[in-house]
């Protein structure tokens, strides 16, 4: 019993890990910047999500994503106002999801909290509203 507990415990910190890592990694590398009015598509599997804890982005998220199209990993901020999902209203961690963004459209848009100030978190781009984006699964 003891050795199924230490098991599961090891699962969940490697999957910490890996998650960190990821983070980090879509931080540091990003794909070549692009026209600010141009609108891309991306499609690829969903990895982390990241709530904006900032009162002035608290309904926001950064949705970190695995991009097939650019082999990276890509930073992309959801905003509820200005983001459409598809039909079925969801997005979740592990699954493939596709959609278009505007690069360099979410500098500001999501922040966290750190001591007594907000710091904003890169994002490659903010997903819009044409065709939308998610998944039907």
């Amino acid at each position: 019993m003891v050795h199924g507990i230490i098991k599961k415990m090891n699962l969940t910190l490697i999957s910490i890990f890996i998650a960190i890592l990821f983070v980090v990694i879509a931080t540091i590398i990003r794909p070549q910047a692009a026209k600010a009015a141009e609108m891309f598509s991306f499609g690829g599997l969903h990895t982390v999500t990241l709530p904006c804890t900032c009162p002035a982005t608290a309904s926001n998220s950064i949705i970190y994503i695995f991009d097939y199209k650019t082999k990276t990993p890509m930073a992309l901020v959801y905003a509820p106002y200005s983001s459409k999902l598809y039909s079925q209203y969801n997005f979740e961690t592990g699954k493939y999801e596709l959609g278009s963004y505007i690069p360099g459209a979410g500098a500001e848009l999501c922040q966290e909290y750190s001591g007594n100030s907000c710091i904003p978190i890169l994002s490659d781009g903010l997903i819009d509203m044409s065709p939308g984006f998610g998944t039907s699964i």
